[in-house]
């Protein structure tokens, strides 16, 4: 997509679900929006109101279409920016695909997906990470997750970023006064100020990156990984925590060769779980794929459930032990618990063993839960758990929580920028280094919020859009 200098046009598309509905709305944008609309609907008058909604009839020459409802938004007060209609009819494509074609005939061309929230923001309308909320708002798919992004959408996480523009602002341009006036007697912001303000800016920063974690398991849900030996009663739980037989379970070892994946809701949350091969020496080529299919999924995921036989003793293979991302994510379930050879100074034991094999500093850092897929016990517990830390940032968290991978990346860039910055303020460096990386950042900022662009970033961002949106 290559919007840039197209500006001029103006531009249609059914701005609905497709398919059969009650209504379809069809929105118009451009300096000729409502003239060719007129038309097309001729008791329109000559002179619209601005958010007024007029019925009658559209008609090809003297041939009815359909009973239409037609509102104009005049430009400055519309979604785009732009003298806007939107044409609302039965909703029937065989009626919309007729409609668009009068329009094309009419010089309207169709729109690209997210044309019109791009001219919102070409406009002024709305900044880049507004439009970006946009779309999460179509995309959410839970309470939490619309109102993560209707925050977005209103501009909360764009008065978080100015405020940081506005603060590495304020610090680049004392540094350049201390560049421009270093022979003259004029007082300029100490190093001391400099570098306070830059703190509070790399503590916001920080918070912000901090979160996206959280956001992103808000947004799009949280991979749970079931992971561990054939025969632990990985795909058992599986089974429970999802409420039906969506994996089978056999006495046979390795029954499990491709990842098995189902979803469900908890608390408002999407938990995404994924079965897995257990990981073993492998008996045919198959099972060898399958089993590395399950360590690379470690990556992958949010939170890794290490399934282990409560009922037998714990031994584990060299390999689930040698992933050194495994252990941040880890919570250990001791399944068959109805059935434990394991009494609780024997669980600190096996606890203590792991701690040691994933090289973490105590058991304390490591969950366990004592479940049983076969009685079903101990399962809520481990749900809740996993939402838990989402659900209490979620809610106590007054600052913005980005779930944007581009803003990550930026807000990263950002964030190296102002570390470079302090070190050079606090070794009082030469002003003209500090001032270098300060606008290596404030750059950062800017391209987040769309003030610095070109048509890559644009193509990145707009991409994902759905056709009028």
């Amino acid at each position: 997509m290559s919007l840039l200098g197209r500006d001029d046009e103006t531009i249609c598309a059914v701005a609905t679900p497709p398919g059969k509905g009650g209504i379809s709305v069809i929105r118009i944008s451009g300096s000729n929006a409502y003239s060719v609309v007129r038309k097309l609907c001729s008791f329109l008058p000559k002179r619209p109101e601005s958010h007024k909604v007029h019925y009658g009839v559209l008609k090809n020459n003297e041939t009815d279409i359909d009973e239409v409802l037609v509102t104009f938004f005049r430009a400055g007060r519309s979604f785009t920016g732009e003298d806007t209609v939107e044409i609302s009819t039965h909703g029937s494509p065989t009626i919309t695909s007729m409609v668009l074609t009068e329009l094309n005939q009419w010089g309207v061309r169709i729109a690209e997906p997210g044309e019109f929230t791009y001219r919102a923001f070409m406009s002024g309308r709305i900044d880049l990470v507004q439009a970006e909320g946009v779309l999460s708002v179509i995309e959410s798919q839970s309470p939490r997750a619309n109102r993560l992004a209707l925050k977005q959408l209103q501009g909360h996480h764009s008065n978080e970023l100015k405020t940081l523009e506005d603060e590495l602002t304020w610090v680049l341009a004392h540094c350049e006064a201390n560049i421009d006036f270093a022979s003259e007697d004029i007082e300029t912001a100490s190093f001391e100020q400099l570098s306070n303000v830059l703190l509070r800016s790399q503590k916001s920063i920080q918070q912000l990156i901090s979160g996206y974690k959280i956001g992103k398991g808000i947004q799009e849900g949280l991979f749970i990984l079931l992971f561990g030996h054939p025969n632990v009663g990985k795909s058992s739980l599986l089974n429970r925590f999802v409420g039906y037989d969506r994996a089978i379970v056999t006495e046979v070892p390795g029954t499990t060769r491709d990842v098995v994946e189902e979803s469900i809701w908890y608390q408002g949350f999407k938990l995404i779980f994924s079965d897995t091969a257990g990981v073993r020496k492998a008996t045919d080529q198959v099972e060898k794929l399958g089993v590395q299919k399950s360590l690379d999924m470690v990556e992958k995921a949010d939170k890794v459930l290490l399934v282990l036989d409560a009922s037998e003793k714990v031994t584990l293979d060299p390999r689930l032990t040698s992933l050194p991302e495994l252990g941040k994510k880890l919570i250990v379930l001791f399944n068959k618990s109805d059935q434990s050879i394991h009494d609780k100074s024997s669980l600190d034991r096996v606890m203590t063993d792991l701690s040691k094999s994933f090289d973490l500093r105590d058991t304390a850092e490591t969950p366990f839960f004592e479940v049983s897929a076969k009685s079903n016990t101990g399962l809520d517990q481990v749900l809740s758990y996993l939402v838990d830390e989402y659900q209490q940032y979620s809610e106590s968290q007054e600052s913005a929580i980005i779930s944007n991978v581009r803003h990550k990346e930026l807000l990263g860039k950002a964030a190296v920028s102002v570390e470079k910055a302090l070190k050079l303020i606090q070794s009082g460096d030469s002003p003209e280094f500090i001032a270098f990386e300060l606008q290596s950042g404030l750059m950062a900022i800017q391209e987040i919020l769309g003030k610095k662009f070109d048509d890559e970033i644009m193509d990145r961002v707009f991409k994902e859009f759905c056709l009028g949106k």
